[in-house]
């Protein structure tokens, strides 16, 4: 039976291919806002390349491309995988972090506010720092007030030390297990850990096509 419901969720990242074919029609349109790297705080993400696009449609890196994969590759399509959103769910990228995978709290900030403002019902934030932002938190807690449930990495430092901003309130932290349905050994856990999921040798969609493999809390 094909679930009947839909949800957009704001993938705040590196930007995705939406040329995938394993995300055709599963993307809506997003925004880059890497038009000023000014604040204090730096987060990391990924690793990277170059170029970026001003609706996030595009990947310089990788990483953004992979969390729409786990999110809502197409399924019954007979190409690569399937998402883990099944049927009805849609992503919009939302470029936060460079093509090193790094970002800044105005740029988070303000992805936060356009996907609140551009009908995101969920914010996947798949990043981590270890410095809380009271200007951050302010933000999470205005999609929260407009019913956008926001979700976060825990974090890859094996720490039980709460990462940000995963262990802010009003977010759903995510750690990792492995095949074995343990604990990843990189994975945080702890106050900043509300849930953990499958995190070991994921398959996922890959910039220009095809397939990759990922390891991680994100």
């Amino acid at each position: 039976v094909t679930p009947g419901g839909s949800a957009v969720v704001a993938i705040l990242d590196t930007g995705v291919d939406v040329t995938h074919p394993d995300l055709a029609g599963s993307t809506v349109p997003g925004i880059s806002v890497l038009d000023g790297l000014d604040d204090l705080q730096s987060m990391d993400g990924a690793d990277g390349l170059d170029g970026m696009s001003a609706d996030g449609g595009s990947d310089p890196n990788g990483h953004g491309t992979a969390m729409a994969g786990i999110v809502a590759a197409r399924t019954d399509n007979g190409v690569d995988i399937a998402g883990v959103g099944f049927a009805g769910v849609r992503v919009m990228p939302v470029t936060v972090l460079d093509a090193d995978g790094i970002g800044y709290d105005s740029d988070i900030i303000e992805g936060i506010t356009y996907a609140t403002d551009h009908g995101a019902d969920v914010i996947l934030m798949a990043f981590s720092s270890p410095g809380f932002s009271e200007e951050l938190q302010a933000a999470i807690d205005y999609a929260w007030a407009h019913g956008v449930v926001v979700v976060a990495a825990a974090g890859n430092g094996a720490s039980s030390v709460p990462a940000y901003p995963a262990g802010g309130v009003r977010v759903i932290g995510v750690g990792a297990t492995t095949q074995a349905n343990a604990l990843a050994p990189s994975s945080n856990f702890g106050l900043g850990t509300f849930i953990v999921a499958p995190g070991v040798g994921i398959a996922t969609t890959a910039l220009g096509g095809g397939t990759g493999s990922v390891t991680g809390t994100s």
